[in-house]
This record gives C-alpha cells, structure tokens and sequence, in this order.
C-alpha cells in the first residue's frame, strides 16, 4: 500500500505528481478527461508481469499459478473500487466495446414492443449501441433531452419521468457528461427507472470516476461502465452488472463455457489482457488505507481550482461556459468546456499550441449529438479541459489568461521586496522553460546553502516574510555549520520568495528555448537578444569597465542595476562602474551562456526575463574539479542566474539603435563563495561581516 497522498487533511499536489513520470515532461496535460496519465506502479506492474509471468492463465506450474493468481487480484481489486463482487464484473478493451457486447447480448431477451430510452448528452459508446439494437431488432427508441437550453443539460429523475412506460426495458445515461462535467444524480434516476417493472438503468461512469468515488450498489444502477486508462490506470475498461439485471443477459461465450454464471463468462471475449489487469491493485494502492479520506481531499481540491477557473471563465463576456458555472463539487467534476465568441474553438487551441506547454483540446469529444445538436457548434467543437488533481491553484492562476487569449504570452511578472518576487525553482529555473511549473518554495539569499519551506499556496507577502524567518531561526537553532550559522540574521533580510505573481499578457512576446546553451541563431533573431550578445561578448565578458568604456556606449542615463541582495545602484554612470564590477569580481575572466528567454514588447523597448549559467575562472588557483561550458572549454565555477532587462529604442544609439535601461540579476552566489573557500580566496570569518 503507498503512503497516502492526503497529507493533513489536504492532497499533497507534489506528492500527487512524484507518482506520474510523465509529469517529469516539458508539457502539461490538460486534456486527461480523454486519458489520465499513468501510476509509476502501474508502468512496472506491465514490465514485471510481461518479465516474470507472462503465460496463460489455469496452468498447474509454479510461474502459472503466480499469473493466474496475479489476474484474480486484479479482479478483485476492480470489483472492490467500484463496491462490486467478482462475479458481478467483466473486464474489456474499452466502455464502448463493454456497452457494444452488452447490447448483442440483450438482443434476443426484449420483447417485440420494448422500448428503449437514450440520453441525448452522452457519449457515442452509450449511444451507438442501443441505436443499432433499435434499428435490428424495430425496438422504439426514445431521446431523453433534458432541454434545449445550453446552459441547463442537467439529467434528472423529474425530466426523465414523461417518457418511461410500462414498455421500457432500458434507460442510459452518463453519470458525468464527459463535455459539461456536471454530476447527475444516478440514484434518484435508478429509484425513478426501477418504478417500471423489469427496466434496468445502464450508466456510463467514464467522466465520473476519475473524481469521485463509485458505489454501484449506493447507486442501485442495473450496469455501470467506466475506463481504467482514466483512472491512471491502462487502456482497459470494467462494466458492472448486478446479478439480477444479468439474468437478462445471453451469453456471447463459447457453448462449452458452462454455466455462464458469471459477467465474464458471458460477455469478456477473453479480451482483458492479462498484464494490464493485473495493474489495478497498484491503482487501488494510490488511493492509500482510506479511499474515502482520500476522494473527499480530492474533490475539495478540484472545487478550490476549477473556481479559479470558472470564476475567470463566468467574468468573461466573450466566453460561453456550457452547463454547471458554479464550481461546487457536489454538482460537478472539472471537466469544463467552453468557447470563446468570435473566435473558433480550433483557432484558440492551436495558438495555445505556439505559445506554451499546455496540452488542451477542442472538439466534439464523441459526444457529437449533443455538441452539434443541442451546443450548436457543430463546425469545430468546444475547447475542453482539465485535470484539476495533479496542478495547484497558482498552476491554474497563471493559465486561465492564457486559455482565452491565445494570441497573448502568459508569463512571469517580477516584483521586488527586499529580495524579489521571481521566477519558480531559483536553481534551474525551470518555470522560464514551461510557465506552467506550480511550486511555490522560499529560499534563503543563496550563500551557502538553500533552506526551502514548501507551501500550499501563493503567499502574501507578510505570510512569506513570516515563514521564511521562522524558517531561518529554526535553521539557525539546528546547524553546527560555523559557517553559515552566523549568517541567519542576513537571510531573514536578504530573502528570495520564489513564486509566480501572475500573468501578463502582452500583445508581442518571442519565446526561446534553444536545443542547446548560447545565442543560438534561434534566440538572436530577435533584434533585443542579438543586441544582447553583442552587449554580453563585448561589455560584459569582454570586462569592458577595465578597459575605461564609458556607460553611454551601452546604457542610459539613467540606467540601474538590482542585484540579487536587493541592492539597486542608479543613474548609468554609476550602476556601469559600481555594478559590474561587484558582481564578477571573483573572476578573472567569466563566460555567460543562455539557456533560455521570454523577450516583451514594451513601450518604446522590450524587456527580457532570461535564464543562463555563468562559467568563471577564479583569481587564485583551484585543484578542484573543473566544469565545461557548452564549447567544451573548461572553467573553474558555474553559477545559475536569471536576468531581466529592459531595452529602449535610441536612434542615436551606438549599437544597432539600442541601450540598456534596467539590469536585475538574480544569481546563486553559492557555489562561487563555497569555491572561494576552498581556495583561500575568502575566509569563514568574511561571511559574518556586514
């Protein structure tokens, strides 16, 4: 069993993602109401089984019998996910294959005159089934449509009654639109069905159970169907049906597989694939000891971020939200679609596509009959996400600009207080590289070491300054480091909350992340970034200060630079000769080479928020083993930074008409004074002064 995912009383999101590889990706998957991605335990079940037990089921051998043994716990676990018995459960390829042998074999048991009754809101594989049993057998089929009203699709027990008779044998419907993601009361509607003697309730779960828990037998539901490979799970499906409704129920089986007294025997096919039902006790083990605990986490959790989103979306006069606009959990799982008036579904997706890692879809998503016939879109579809449990509420409040003005850059706005308000994962920055990373940490000023105290949320300033101090004196208290120690009174005044502050949008952005470090050709076909290199070779790394270059070559008047301590030095004069300096004066020759760049128009200029390492070569010598740059050239220390800088148009600039007006640099100091130490350049006792 996996420790559990709910960490006192809330879903520990970055807990939640160390069990999924695929997250590790440059992508963010925002389209799972079409697949979940899959359990780390899941992927190794599949390698082990396919390794050690792939054989045929039955056999008398000691490998056999492991498989054999292996299969039936996966039944098991499948029937008690859903509170169902053995018996009661049959595993196959798909809902929609489960729904279609369901179908065949229900058609010898209706009499002539039955009627059928068919959700208009559901999903093809709820559908198409019982439309071909209809049209083979001349049964009469009857459209359950809760309204013409888009913004009102509900099913319920009060619209459904009008069309049951004591004709109907068979009603269908979602649990969960797998479009509007409003849950629809599956008990009232089976106390409603089972008012008609012998009518059964068949009810897709697809879009429900990767949100909520299922009961088959609190819902009184006749056949119940969801997909495992929703459910982090693989590309397998289990269909419930209880022991009385399966009496109704021919089987599909080989005439010497008796008595069919089993779902299994009945309708399987032998279809369920032994490695992948062999998985699901892994995905009943995420849940932890107690599922119940762990749905209601999740549920709570998707309720605080699909209201960031609907709050965004409801705001919006230019966005139609279909169904459910309010974000409470007892009427509605996260998957929201929506579109944008005056802009196709398509269009507003594929730039989506341009502009960021996230992974969204538009379409009709197999519920074509409702999508064209009661939404009216039957040119490209909805726009359609989410998947609420494994993203943070700071995730969602950077995407949600995003979504609906894909024409616009979502990224990071930097703000200062004392330290500043930056980019997510000081070391590395990978937020730079795909906005959407969600981890809020606090790190110290980065002398020594990093001291991070992870949060639920985005904090307010005072929140920050409060828990990083008690952060620093609980380190302060517990470290022996004679070296660091002395420095916590600095780190409660030199901090760097690490946190992203929102979306700009901006009408030009250009985005760069070059398949390798430097000005690459990718990244300096932008008039900034190419000015930049220049600026970089020449001025910087060329140590131009030395060399007595006046600051009017480069910058403004009135130019300044923020260093990492917060630190600012004004005016151009003053910020070139005071400023560079500083900042490589353990060096005697440095190299920068970026990895990365979002470049913005702004007025007159453009600012840039970059991310590169700075290769240096110490003053004193260094035994130490050496790190190369991306040339392969050999250097005694590499620090990771981030920068941002804001360009302005000058046509009597001596450089391609521009100069540098504003310079922030954020570097981690780190590793160069640890380096320093070693090599006698700095002494444990410099660390304690002022």
């Amino acid at each position: 069993m996996m420790a559990s995912v709910v960490v006192d009383g809330h879903l520990d999101v970055d807990l939640v993602r160390s069990h999924f590889p695929a997250l590790k990706q440059n992508q963010v998957f925002l389209d799972n109401a079409g697949g979940s991605q899959v359990l780390s335990d899941v992927i190794n079940s599949i390698r082990t089984h396919l390794e050690e037990t792939n054989v045929q089921l039955g056999a008398s051998y000691d490998v056999g019998q492991k498989a054999t043994e292996k299969y039936n716990e996966g039944l098991k676990a499948a029937a008690e996910f859903m509170n169902a018995n053995v018996d009661e459960i049959v595993i196959g390829p798909s809902t929609t294959q489960l729904f279609s042998n369901l179908s065949q074999a229900f058609a010898l048991s209706f009499p002539d005159d039955a009627e059928l009754i068919c959700s208009s809101v559901d999903h093809e594989a709820n559908i198409s089934s019982w439309v071909r049993l209809a049209k083979i057998r001349n049964l009469t089929l009857k459209w359950w449509t809760p309204s013409r009203d888009p913004a009102d699709l509900k099913l319920t027990a009060d619209n459904l009654r009008p069309l049951l008779s004591s004709k109907t044998k068979l009603v269908t419907c979602t649990h969960t639109s797998n479009i509007l993601g409003t849950i629809h009361d599956i008990q009232a509607i089976a106390d409603e069905v089972h008012t008609i003697s012998g009518a059964m309730l068949c009810v897709d779960g697809v879009a429900l159970a990767p949100h909520r828990e299922v009961d088959v037998k609190a819902l009184g539901v006749d056949f119940y169907s969801f997909s495992w490979y929703k459910v982090y799970g693989p590309h397998i499906a289990v269909l419930y049906g209880s022991q009385a409704a399966q009496q109704n129920v021919s089987s599909l089986g080989h005439y010497f597989h008796t008595p069919a007294d089993d779902l299994a025997t009945k309708l399987g096919l032998a279809a369920a694939s032994y490695e992948l039902v062999a998985t699901i006790p892994s995905i009943l083990s995420y849940f932890g000891p107690d599922r119940k605990r762990t749905w209601s986490a999740v549920a709570a959790h998707e309720q605080r971020l699909q209201g960031i989103l609907l709050d965004y979306l409801n705001k919006r006069e230019d966005v139609v939200v279909y169904s459910e606009r309010s974000a409470d959990s007892n009427l509605r799982v996260p998957v929201i679609s929506f579109s944008v008036r005056g802009k196709s579904s398509k269009e507003v997706v594929e730039k989506v596509d341009t502009c960021s890692s996230f992974g969204i879809r538009w379409g009709h998503f197999y519920s074509k009959r409702m999508v064209d016939d009661l939404l009216g879109l039957k040119t490209d579809g909805v726009i359609r996400t989410i998947r609420m449990s494994l993203h943070s509420s700071v995730f969602l409040e950077h995407w949600v600009g995003l979504i609906v003005n894909p024409g616009e850059v979502g990224t990071l706005q930097i703000a200062s207080w004392r330290g500043f308000l930056t980019l997510q994962n000081f070391r590395g920055f990978r937020a730079l590289a795909s906005i959407c990373h969600h981890r809020i940490s606090i790190w110290t000023d980065p002398y020594l070491c990093f001291l991070v105290t992870k949060l639920s949320g985005p904090p307010s300033l005072d929140v920050a300054r409060t828990r990083v101090r008690d952060a620093c004196t609980s380190f302060s208290s517990e470290s022996s480091d004679h070296v660091t120690k002395p420095r916590s009174a600095l780190y409660r005044e030199r901090i760097i909350v690490v946190a992203h502050r929102g979306v700009v949008a901006t009408p030009s952005q250009f985005f760069s992340k070059g398949s390798k470090p430097g000005f690459t050709p990718e990244l300096t076909q932008h008039p900034a970034a190419a000015w930049l290199k220049n600026y970089t070779e020449t001025a910087l790394d060329g140590r131009a200060w030395e060399k007595g270059t006046p600051y009017s070559e480069w910058h403004t008047d009135d130019y300044s630079i923020e260093k990492a301590d917060g630190t600012v030095i004004q005016g151009g004069k003053e910020a070139w000769e005071q400023g560079a300096p500083s900042l490589f004066k353990p060096f005697k020759a440095h190299k920068h080479e970026p990895n990365m760049a979002v470049i913005l128009e702004v007025p007159n200029g453009w600012m840039m928020l970059g991310q590169a390492n700075v290769f240096g070569q110490l003053h004193a010598p260094s035994s130490e083993p050496k790190v190369k740059d991306a040339s392969g050239k050999e250097w005694d220390i590499m620090t990771p930074g981030a920068f941002r800088f804001v360009f302005v148009k000058d046509d009597k600039a001596e450089h391609d008409g521009i100069k540098m007006q504003q310079t922030s640099v954020f570097l981690d100091s780190g590793p160069t004074m640890a380096m320093m130490l070693k090599v006698g350049m700095l002494k444990p006792e410099d660390l304690t002064k002022a």
